[in-house]
């Protein structure tokens, strides 16, 4: 009520949300998205229970009641794609809000019949449109939360006419988004480690149908949460954070009560007994490494991945490698940056350049939905230890990526990556993104080798074999996609990064040599 609005990933503003124009705010997508919710219904809502004075809660609802009022006045005419006042998402979360409010300020003595009455009338129409087919976001997390808020809604008024209707709609709908959601292996499936945690927390929402007798409902969801588990357990990184894998925001933190609850613990390690564990979720695009590094006896982590199912939030990381070593990221990703799939930064994130993987150059990877039926893109094979992965997500052509493990541990990968097309020739580029605390140390052009270091005296280096055509290094924002070299790891900014691109003749296939160097002071330390 003091006019302080707070955003996530966005200062503070003051805003008179009961007298707002509702035309006039940010130009950023995800602001809009965020106030389109009315977040003060839900800030209300979740400190009802610190005050019991009526007179509080009856100056709290008068406010909510003009707030409420005022965007009904504008609702009707603005309906862009600025501001978002009927954005699948934000509507669905604006409903939400609605209905929780009804039932809160309905248990005070003091609520307001006219409160009452607009509530009331916003709830219906909010519940009629996210009826509608053509509002309903199939087989997508906002899909999945439209489903789940109409049935609660039609579930907490059963004696409302359209009740019984929307409570059919929307229950059919819920199975079908749980059932697509997940994997068989318990993978969420758009495209990152941190949309697996946020759609693990809608899961256990889901819980709850059980107590208000829908078993089946109930059932499904705490089945698919058990199974969805063990692969976050897998992903976690050794300090409990998820990797920037995808749209995964940096050091976001691995809740305790999702991972595996059987006790296993896959982020435990035994050090110095050269311990290696293959994580096998090569069904759902990805296979997991964790091993100790033999010089530092840090925990070390590698990700391969390939093989979306959703096109919904991809990013073109098809044969894509993370490589993290203790707290130091050696091969990295862009990350998320943002929301606006306009902004040049934000099309470079979800592009191949962005992430440690095979490209043809001049080609855009396919964003379709992968189908049961294709083959499984990733394999492990051994003597030697291989992590294998196939893409076919660029037309006419098959890209492969071989990765030899063997010697993981002692800071060594051999990658062989392969491209084959029965009826193109083009350029093939071999892309590897570093890590911001990388720094060129030392670079040969032709040859393609390179040597990066950080300030503590930890490099990598990069040598492709001899088939190399030509290489190049890119840093910073360019003037497009294939220029530019940087990452995000706070939402809405970036940072300057390296990124080094070998060119060679496809079809066809190169070898690069990858290895971990850490200061000598350290490896004669741990010896």
């Amino acid at each position: 009520m003091n006019g302080s609005i707070s955003f996530n990933s966005f200062p503070s503003e003051s805003i008179e949300l009961d007298s707002f124009d509702w035309v006039n705010g940010s130009e950023n997508r995800n602001w809009w998205w965020q106030i389109q919710q009315l977040p003060v219904n839900r800030w209300y809502v979740n400190g009802f229970d610190s005050s019991t004075d009526e007179n509080q809660h009856r100056l709290a609802q008068t406010f909510l009641l003009r707030v409420l009022r005022n965007w009904a006045r504008h609702a009707p005419n603005v309906r862009g794609n600025i501001p978002l006042t009927w954005h699948d998402h934000a509507a669905a979360l604006r409903l939400r809000g609605l209905r929780d409010l009804y039932v809160v300020a309905s248990s005070l003595d003091s609520y307001q019949s006219d409160l009452q009455r607009e509530l009331e009338v916003q709830i219906e129409e909010h519940c009629l449109w996210l009826e509608k087919p053509e509002n309903y976001s199939v087989r997508t997390n906002h899909g999945f939360d439209q489903a789940d808020i109409l049935l609660f809604t039609a579930l907490v008024f059963p004696d409302w006419k359209h009740s019984s209707r929307l409570a059919r709609v929307a229950r059919l709908r819920l199975l079908d988004e749980i059932t697509f959601a997940f994997t068989n292996q318990g993978v969420h499936k758009e495209n990152s480690p941190g949309y697996h945690q946020f759609m693990m927390s809608r899961l256990e929402q889901l819980l709850v149908y059980e107590t208000f007798g829908d078993p089946e409902l109930g059932g499904l969801a705490r089945r698919y949460f058990e199974n969805s588990r063990r692969f976050l357990g897998a992903i976690s990184l050794p300090d409990r954070t998820l990797p920037a894998i995808g749209d995964t925001r940096l050091g976001t933190p691995v809740n305790p009560d999702y991972l595996p609850a059987d006790g296993e613990d896959d982020l435990v390690l035994k050090a110095n007994e050269g311990h290696m564990r293959i994580h096998d979720f090569a069904e759902s695009g990805y296979l997991m490494v964790d091993y100790i590094d033999a010089r530092t006896n840090e925990l070390g982590k590698l990700i391969l991945k390939s093989g979306q199912f959703s096109r919904y939030h991809r990013q073109d990381d098809d044969l894509s490698i993370h490589w993290i070593v203790g707290n130091r990221v050696l091969l990295d990703d862009a990350g998320l940056y943002s929301h606006n799939e306009n902004d040049p930064v934000r099309l470079y994130a979800r592009s191949s350049y962005a992430h440690s993987t095979l490209i043809v150059a001049g080609s855009t990877p396919k964003r379709s939905d992968r189908t049961n039926s294709e083959p499984v893109p990733l394999q492990i094979k051994t003597e030697p230890l291989r992590l294998i992965a196939t893409s076919s997500s660029v037309p006419h052509w098959k890209l492969r990526r071989v990765v030899n493990i063997q010697k993981l541990a002692q800071g060594r990968l051999v990658v062989e990556c392969q491209a084959r097309s029965a009826s193109q020739h083009g350029s093939i580029l071999t892309n590897w993104l570093l890590s911001p605390h990388f720094s060129v140390a030392n670079f040969d052009t032709p040859s393609g080798q390179a040597l990066f270091k950080d300030a503590e005296g930890y490099s990598l280096s990069i040598s492709p074999e001899d088939s190399v055509e030509g290489s190049a290094l890119y840093a910073g924002k360019g003037t497009g996609v294939t220029d530019t070299a940087v990452t995000s790891r706070v939402f809405g900014e970036y940072e300057t990064t390296t990124r080094l691109v070998s060119q060679w003749p496809g079809p066809g296939t190169l070898r690069s040599y990858l290895y971990f160097g850490v200061p000598t002071a350290v490896s004669s330390d741990k010896t």
